[in-house]
C-alpha cells in the first residue's frame, strides 16, 4: 500500500556551490528509480538554524513530497545516513488532509481584492462590539442610579 510521505533535507551549506541542489536532485532521482511518485519539491535555500547541529550553523534546506509504499522506507534511510552531505534528514508520513499543493505565484492584485473583503467585514464586526459595549455602560449607570 502506498502512502504519502515528505523528506526533507538539510544539507550542509559549506558544500561547493551546487552541491546542495545536486544532492536534492540525486534523492529525487532514488526515490523515482525505487518506485516513488515525487510530488511536490520545495527548496527553501540556505537558512539558519535553530541551533548547531555538527558544529554548522546554517543548512540548505529541501522538502520533498513523494508517494510510495512502505519498503522503501529502510532502504531511504540508510541512504541518508551513509550521506556525509547531509546534516540531517527527516522522513514524514502526511495525512490526506495535511497535503500541501505546489506552490504558485499569485498575481498582486488578486491577493489585494481579498484582503479588502476580510477588512470591510471586520469593520462591521467592530462597530457592532461598539454599539453593544454602550448599551452595557448605560446599563451600568442606570443600575448605579437605583441604590
Amino acid at each position: 500500500m502506498e502512502r504519502d510521505y515528505e523528506l526533507a533535507l538539510l544539507v550542509n551549506s559549506q558544500l561547493p556551490e551546487g552541491q546542495a541542489e545536486e544532492t536534492a536532485k540525486r534523492y529525487e532521482q532514488f526515490l523515482t528509480e525505487h518506485g516513488a511518485t515525487i510530488g511536490n519539491v520545495n527548496r527553501w535555500g540556505v537558512r539558519k538554524l535553530a541551533y548547531e547541529i555538527q558544529k554548522q550553523q546554517q543548512a540548505d534546506y529541501t522538502f520533498i513530497q513523494f508517494e510510495a509504499g512502505v519498503a522503501l522506507l529502510p532502504e531511504l534511510e540508510r541512504a541518508c545516513k551513509l550521506d556525509e552531505t547531509l546534516i540531517r534528514y527527516m522522513v514524514v508520513a502526511i495525512e490526506e488532509g495535511l497535503k500541501v499543493p505546489p506552490v504558485e505565484e499569485e498575481s498582486p492584485e488578486a491577493g489585494a481584492d481579498s484582503d479588502k473583503d476580510d477588512e470591510d467585514g471586520e469593520d462591521e464586526e467592530d462597530g457592532e462590539d461598539e454599539e453593544d459595549g454602550e448599551d452595557e455602560e448605560d446599563g451600568d449607570e442606570d443600575g448605579g442610579d437605583g441604590e
